[in-house]
């Protein structure tokens, strides 16, 4: 299955296949189409998980890719061509400018890795940026569940929402503003509460949201 916005590269890839009709080709844009039911209803469908293969708009990229995370039992795998500062935060480490929720959120998700690294002159006509493609598997099993999984990506944002502030100004939407009682919460856990969030590791991320998740289940 092939989606593509551009009816000019479509009706060149029909061509190319001489009207196969193993192939399934959508002529829409990605951000509107609802590819998760039309790979749903497909023939292949039943009991199977598919691969993800793009080279994605730079203006949209991390939208779509956004998007495909949520769809864990949609897609085992995702391989992404992005504009290289998109990749770079996708498999960012903790401390660096790019790490923030993009990259919690892939790497709760998946187990990403940027295996190329491409230069404008690689493409003809040549784009005025960079480019990088990146591997995504997803991991199985994973740590959360059904509500609790969807729940997770508004919580990063949140908590990414202002970098620079230390973790207790991050969870006033959690914990409320008694930054010393959230202080106390977060030592509890081991996390020193002076800290940002751009310094919190993939595991640190997902103790904090586990004891916000069991407060309000109880």
């Amino acid at each position: 299955m092939a989606i593509e916005k551009d009816g000019r590269v479509a009706a060149e890839l029909a061509r190319l296949t001489g009207g196969d009709e193993r192939l399934h080709l959508i002529v829409e844009d990605a951000l509107e189409s609802d590819f998760e039911a039309a790979l749903r209803a497909s023939d292949a469908a039943p009991g199977k998980r598919f691969r993800l293969l793009a080279n994605l708009p730079y203006s949209v990229g991390t939208e779509i890719v956004a998007r495909a995370l949520m769809m864990p039992s949609l897609f085992s795998s995702m391989t992404v061509m992005l504009q290289r500062e998109v990749a770079e935060r996708i498999v960012s480490t903790p401390g660096g400018k790019e790490y923030g929720s993009l990259a919690v959120l892939a790497q709760y998700f998946t187990r990403p890795a940027l295996v190329m690294r491409l230069a404008p002159g690689s493409f003809a006509p040549k784009p005025s940026v960079h480019s990088a493609v990146v591997v995504m598997p997803f991991r199985e099993p994973r740590e959360l569940q059904g509500d609790a999984e969807i729940a997770y990506p508004p919580f990063l944002r949140a908590l990414f929402h202002q970098r620079r502030r230390t973790l207790p100004h991050n969870l006033v939407h959690a914990w409320g503003p008694d930054l010393k009682a959230t202080a106390s919460r977060l030592a509890a856990l081991g996390i020193d509460p002076i800290r940002r969030p751009e310094t919190l590791t993939r595991e640190e991320c997902l103790r904090i949201f586990s004891v916000i998740l069991r407060a309000r289940n109880e």
